[in-house]
């Protein structure tokens, strides 16, 4: 898909002529992801990048998407305290605690907000709580922001999309970076088990994953995410 604006085909009638609506690649994204719910899996950043999410935060509250943010609470965000975190994001930070309880707590809160906070790896670690919350809340999308962005192929270029299978592929035969195995094994079960897209980015290309077909980093699928038929 081309990111310059386009002209999409929604006449509107106007006496005897036919107007085309303005159709933008972030309009088509926007339209989306309005009226649900996605996670974003925030376990580094320092106090300029979370400001940065503010605005991305703002735009998609006026679009009425809610999100849940999942913050690393067992370690500080490179000297980010959490009031700074509950400035930038405009949301109160709502504990883990116990799972059971976890999804009343939050659907309560997205009654009134947009975003909410939660904070993992207090008591474990940040990749399987963080997992555990999505699941548990049954959110479908997760933004993985990681400070080493998508993954690459080893001449350099960036790899946009990967599925399930092929990523379950490479973990059986190591063909991943030992670094990353970790999160890529989490990934990997998220897909498993009911998310249908997790994509991995750093923290100041979300909003180009999220509104762009080229995006940032890698987005990983349940499924196949191109499919190329002959035209009939």
């Amino acid at each position: 898909m081309n990111s310059s604006e386009s002209k999409a085909a929604l006449p509107q009638k106007s006496g005897s002529l036919t107007e085309v609506t303005p159709f933008s690649e972030k309009g088509f994204y926007l339209s989306e992801l309005r009226g649900r719910t996605i996670a974003l899996a925030l376990q580094s950043a320092t106090g300029d990048e979370l400001r940065s999410l503010a605005s991305l935060l703002d735009e998609l509250g006026q679009n009425r998407t809610r999100v849940v943010i999942v913050w690393d609470g067992g370690i500080r965000l490179r000297d980010v305290t959490p009031s700074e975190i509950e400035e930038a994001t405009g949301a109160p930070i709502e504990p883990l605690g116990a799972l059971e309880s976890l999804p009343g707590r939050i659907w309560r809160l997205l009654g009134s907000a947009t975003t909410v906070v939660v904070a993992a790896g207090v008591q474990g670690e940040f990749e399987s709580e963080c997992a555990s919350v999505v699941g548990r809340l049954g959110i479908r999308k997760l933004v993985w922001v990681d400070p080493a962005g998508g993954l690459v192929h080893s001449g350099g270029a960036r790899e946009s999309f990967i599925d399930s299978v092929e990523l379950q592929e490479r973990l059986r035969d190591g063909l991943v970076a030992p670094s990353r195995a970790s999160l890529l094994g989490v990934v990997q079960s998220l897909l498993e088990t009911g998310v249908a897209a997790v994509n991995l980015c750093r923290i100041d290309g979300v909003a180009d994953e999220l509104f762009t077909y080229d995006g940032s980093g890698t987005l990983f699928t349940a499924q196949g995410y191109v499919d190329v038929r002959s035209l009939g």
